[in-house]
């Protein structure tokens, strides 16, 4: 088995002090997300054929197959976002608005990467039936207090494995009705706010807008942004709050001109016009 490490801190929002860490590049068939450096860690100490098995038994290998002509699921464009073996699964918000579930969206006290913990559990409304869900990219998340950020969503990392650790899953399945507990990548949708404090509630809110999931996408399609979530970050800020460069230096964000650069690479592969942000008119 693989896990995720969640050992390693995600990153938090103004007034917190920490640095931004940077993310590795992807590995199998898709990248499994992580605040800080992004790396797997096999459950196993008898050595490289052990890992060899394992790499050949992983799920998430599997589950991402390439239509015929693509290279990969990456290189495909879907209408809604999600992929051929996720459209028989239903919308984490409908089985909710639909009382096959309940949830609870519980913050970590980080500002992105893997700073969202969702606390699920199938209800006797599902009739017991197996139920698979998938967490649309864009997902909004409320918070509870009016002084923290609300947060958006980019996708599911997997499911809690230990106090630092999770089992990289597309989607959330449920086959009994015990609670679940699961790992969502998100950022933080509000600049001037707070960051969500650890053990804060958030739920599921507005529909995000199709800028802001334009951007996300656009941020899974630039290989630089996959190293450094500072970046999509701040792609997401100059939508949710169009920050200049001073502001957004002035709440610790601070970028660099490669990082600006590769913001700008998230805006043009989300089909943004990047000079219209104040974020690339500072001067």
């Amino acid at each position: 088995m693989f896990i995720g490490n969640l050992r390693r801190p995600a990153w938090v929002c103004p007034g917190m002090g920490a640095a931004m860490e940077k993310r590795s590049s992807r590995l199998l068939s898709r990248e499994k997300r992580l605040p800080g450096t992004r790396r797997f860690v096999a459950a196993s100490s008898s050595g490289a054929i052990v890992v060899a098995i394992a790499l050949a038994l992983v799920p998430a290998a599997s589950t991402r197959g390439a239509p015929n002509g693509l290279q990969s699921v990456d290189d495909a464009v879907f209408a809604d976002g999600v992929t051929p073996t996720e459209l028989d699964a239903i919308p984490l918000q409908q089985a909710i608005a639909n009382g096959l579930v309940r949830a609870r969206f519980v913050g970590t006290g980080g500002a992105s990467g893997a700073v969202v913990r969702l606390h699920i559990q199938r209800t006797a409304k599902a009739g017991g039936r197996p139920l698979r869900l998938r967490v649309p990219l864009g997902t909004f998340l409320n918070n509870a207090a009016a002084g923290q950020q609300d947060m958006v969503v980019l996708g599911l990392l997997g499911k809690v494995a230990g106090p630092h650790s999770y089992t990289p899953a597309d989607l959330i399945e449920l086959l009994d009705n015990r609670l679940h507990e699961y790992v969502l990548e998100a950022f933080c949708a509000e600049a001037h706010k707070q960051n969500p404090a650890a053990g804060g509630f958030l739920s599921v809110g507005r529909r995000s807008s199709s800028e802001l999931i334009s951007v996300l996408r656009g941020s899974e399609l630039v290989a630089a942004a996959q190293k450094n979530i500072k970046t999509i970050q701040a792609a997401v800020w100059a939508v949710t709050d169009n920050l200049s460069q001073s502001e957004l230096a002035a709440i610790g964000y601070r970028l660099t001109a490669s990082e600006l650069r590769t913001v700008r690479a998230i805006m043009t592969a989300g089909h943004r016009d990047w000079r219209r942000y104040r974020l690339f008119q500072d001067r």
